[in-house]
């Protein structure tokens, strides 16, 4: 378990050595195989859970969304957020 633990930490700091347009490009490429692998997923989610196809298509088509949302406003996201500025300093988060 160590070690596996120990990889994983490994993993992530290799992946935020990385910059962000190389990590976004990547994400997009997750987000393009989910986008053609629909009815794949869909299907799986059908015959795991019993819902209907159309439910668990609409589940998919939500979650792209969102995860579309987050590819299109992700550095807007993580910039730094100014709470206070005077003559003397800027505070941000």
């Amino acid at each position: 378990m160590e070690q596996t633990i120990k990889h994983l930490k490994d993993t992530q700091i290799a992946w935020s050595e990385n910059g962000l347009e190389y990590r976004i490009d990547i994400i997009k490429e997750l987000f393009e195989l989910i986008c053609s692998n629909k009815n794949i997923i869909a299907n799986s989610i059908t015959v795991d859970t019993n819902k209907p196809i159309g439910q668990s298509m609409a589940e998919i088509d939500f979650n792209l969304e969102v995860f579309d949302w987050y590819l299109n406003n992700v550095e807007k996201s993580i910039a730094d957020k100014i709470l206070f500025e005077n003559k003397k300093q800027i505070s941000k988060i």
